[in-house]
């Protein structure tokens, strides 16, 4: 992949982790990889986000780009190659409960690279459909983020992979198979 698109999806909250998203794609455009990340979403963490971005010398990069509809994320999503999936335990303990959003990526065809945070790791077949990372490690974040885009092979395997993962773990009758198992016994 010559320029790899990211994207993350999500209220600029600290609960979403994403300074350590900007903080990774930093790392991989130091050396030397063309990386275009957005990120869709408000929240109160605009203003401190888009500062990162600025002291980073990342807005050739990165971009924000505050509320979007479902068919305009549903179009970026399609032009984009990973998903990042930075969430992490806030400072209160809270987490992700699920990270539905994870299934909706994989189910679009991208690999998801997530922080093992919460209900999250759930979501994610690690190291088939993406990878799962210490939570708050922009380092080895960037490096699994690496690993799925620099072998373009793997990454085709990964894109197939997800998609099987999501219409057969969250597709509307596999969780509907399950939900009615818990009353048959």
């Amino acid at each position: 992949l010559k320029q790899v698109r990211l994207i993350s999806v999500g209220r600029l909250i600290a609960l979403k982790g994403f300074k350590y998203a900007i903080d990774s794609v930093k790392i991989l455009i130091d050396e030397g990889l063309d990386i275009q990340f957005t990120i869709i979403g408000q929240g109160p963490l605009y203003d401190s986000l888009n500062e990162r971005i600025k002291k980073l010398n990342l807005q050739n990069h990165i971009r924000l780009l505050g509320k979007k509809s479902q068919v305009e994320i549903k179009s970026i999503l399609d032009n984009s190659h990973l998903y990042l999936m930075s969430s992490i335990a806030d400072k209160n303990g809270r987490s992700e409960a699920q990270g539905v959003v994870t299934a909706e990526a994989q189910a679009m065809g991208l690999p998801v690279v997530a922080f093992k945070s919460g209900g999250v790791p759930f979501t994610i077949k690690d190291g088939v459909t993406g990878f799962l990372v210490e939570e708050k490690n922009s380092l080895v974040y960037a490096r699994a983020i690496k690993e799925v885009i620099s072998d373009e092979n793997r990454y085709h395997k990964m894109r197939s992979a997800a998609i099987d993962f999501a219409v057969n773990e969250f597709s509307n009758e596999a969780m509907m198979e399950r939900f009615v198992g818990l009353y048959n016994s």
